[in-house]
């Protein structure tokens, strides 16, 4: 979607964003996937991605969670470093993959929003890169 056009947020990098909507997810758990994909984590510390919630799907809970799920992976859980707090604010999302130096990688099998409050939500994602 093109930011800044209606509720849209402005992009963080270029002028689109991705949108992710979700309901009735009474699990209090989503997971978005992504095939396609052409990537190396060897040499990189960090798997960085801009996020925007527009409510805040974490309110209460004791344990929030917001990683990588991937049995692909070596190591198949890669948390953030830290879930943003409130909604309506782009955060960079920090996942610690500096120990990983697997090469060739496809896809990621999961985008896991875990122990969440709320049953339907919508978040906004940008910008995701290895550094």
């Amino acid at each position: 979607m093109e930011g800044g056009i209606a509720d849209v947020p402005e992009a963080t990098n270029g002028d689109y964003v991705l949108k992710v909507s979700w309901t009735g997810q009474t699990d209090n758990k989503v997971e978005i996937r992504h095939d396609g994909l052409n990537y190396d984590l060897a040499g990189y510390n960090y798997l960085l991605i801009d996020f925007y919630m527009t409510t805040n799907l974490f309110a209460g809970s004791s344990d929030p969670q917001i990683g990588i799920w991937d049995a692909d992976w070596t190591g198949d859980w890669y948390p953030v470093v830290l879930v943003p707090p409130n909604p309506n604010e782009w955060y960079t999302l920090i996942i610690d993959v500096s120990n990983n130096n697997q090469t060739g990688l496809t896809s990621i099998y999961a985008f896991v929003f875990d122990h969440m409050t709320v049953d339907s939500g919508t978040v906004y994602i940008d910008n995701m890169r290895l550094v």
